[in-house]
């Protein structure tokens, strides 16, 4: 009996760290295994670098952090952000359904980078 309850308890277990995000353009869906992931661009307007952070919450996408090497790009977010080792850093916990990048974008997974070459719909597969 224990050796079945540990059996099924560590599938659940193993099961619940599986998570995966899909990246969707005009090309089609990517499904990429990722519980958390950065994304880094050159700000358009004022050309600083800013990078995202965020994770896979259940089935939505946490965004749980913003940087910039400049603070004109980061103020163009939030009014909420400190100084902290040579960068602007804002912490966030902000729930969505989707992030919509642009082409050009760096996305850090555990497992790479991809850089997009299209407009790219992000989301929790479901």
């Amino acid at each position: 009996m224990k050796l079945i309850f540990l059996a099924i308890f560590s599938f659940l277990l193993i099961s619940n760290l599986d998570k995966f995000v899909c990246l969707e353009t005009a090309k089609g869906i990517e499904k990429v295994s990722a519980s958390s992931f950065e994304l880094e661009f050159d700000h358009s307007i004022y050309g600083g670098k800013v990078t995202l952070s965020a994770s896979v919450f259940g089935e939505k996408i946490l965004v749980e952090e913003i940087r910039s090497s400049d603070e004109a790009s980061i103020s163009y977010y939030t009014d909420l952000y400190i100084l902290k080792d040579g960068r602007f850093v804002s912490k966030i916990k902000e729930e969505r359904e989707e992030l919509i990048v642009n082409d050009g974008w760096k996305l850090r997974f555990k497992n790479g980078e991809i850089i997009t070459k299209d407009l790219t719909k992000i989301f929790v597969c479901r």
